[in-house]
């Protein structure tokens, strides 16, 4: 299981749009073609090794603080989604 260094992740403050590919590297997707994504700063540094389970689970709880689910639309791409669409 790979394991990300502590500190490796260090979002202070980072926009959204330097999230999203770090977040899609990770998932190992892209996101949709024609995908919006918010406008806004994330606040996110891990102070411990945490494994790519470990960092998957907090960037998605960090999203989903700010009302938005990232969803697949197949093996290969994601799209954003709000909570409130649910």
């Amino acid at each position: 299981n790979e394991v990300i260094t502590a500190g490796t992740i260090n979002f202070l403050p980072t926009d959204w749009s330097q999230v999203i590919p770090i977040y899609s590297d990770i998932i190992e997707r892209k996101p949709a073609s024609g995908s919006k994504f918010p406008y806004g700063l994330i606040y996110l540094r891990t102070v411990n090794p945490l494994s790519k389970a470990e960092v998957i689970y907090a960037l998605e709880t960090l999203f989903a603080g700010n009302g938005l689910q990232w969803v697949p639309e197949d093996d290969k791409t994601f799209r954003a989604e709000s909570l409130s669409e649910r």
